[in-house]
């Protein structure tokens, strides 16, 4: 459709068609309930319409199309719901198992931000000479992936990721079953036991 010599804006095209079409459906199902022979044939008349439109104009079609499909979904999972959000997928727990210098300890990661050294503040406080640093390292959860990253606090002799020394102040993804290197200490990263104690 033309005004003057500027194209309808698709915004009003789309506008026009849920109007005529919301329009149609109506009436046909005033037909069907008052003249069921006319409500049929109203039926056809607008899967014709449809189908000329789909030929005329495939593009418009295949955006209402799915303009129409994405609100009848919509619709669906309000009729259908029982009103009860999804439960969110239950979260990983992980500890720091201490493979040397000696095993069998574990500390549980049970906070987003999580310090490794020395000092008495930290949360995985480890003895050791002065190899370990007071705040050596930390261990950070990311709520938007959902994942844990190590950094090293610019610590005098490093921190390792099996062999691979890291960058000061720069996260690093930790992955299942890692080994962490700092001073003496080898800890893993592991899933959580059910029987871990610090």
């Amino acid at each position: 459709m033309v005004i003057g010599e500027k194209h309808m804006p698709k915004q009003k095209v789309h506008q026009l068609l849920q109007l005529c079409l919301i329009s149609c459906a109506v009436i046909m199902f005033g037909l069907l309930f008052l003249e069921p022979i006319l409500g049929v044939l109203w039926l056809l008349l607008i899967v014709l319409l449809c189908v000329m439109l789909s030929i005329a104009k495939p593009a418009l079609w295949r955006a209402e199309k799915a303009r129409w499909m994405k609100m009848c979904s919509r619709i669906k999972e309000k009729v259908f719901s029982d009103g009860r959000d999804e439960e969110p997928a239950e979260l990983v727990e992980y500890e720091l198992a201490v493979l040397k210098p000696r095993t069998g300890k574990r500390y549980p990661i049970n906070q987003k931000t999580y310090l490794i050294g020395r000092a008495s503040k930290c949360d995985c406080r480890l003895g050791g000479s002065g190899t370990l640093g007071r705040e050596h390292c930390r261990i950070v959860y990311r709520e938007h992936s959902r994942e844990y990253y190590i950094e090293d606090l610019r610590s005098k002799n490093g921190t390792y990721l099996g062999t691979r020394r890291l960058e000061p102040n720069t996260q690093v993804k930790l992955l299942e079953n890692t080994e962490i290197h700092i001073g003496e200490y080898c800890l893993r990263f592991q899933i959580r036991s059910r029987d871990s104690s610090v």
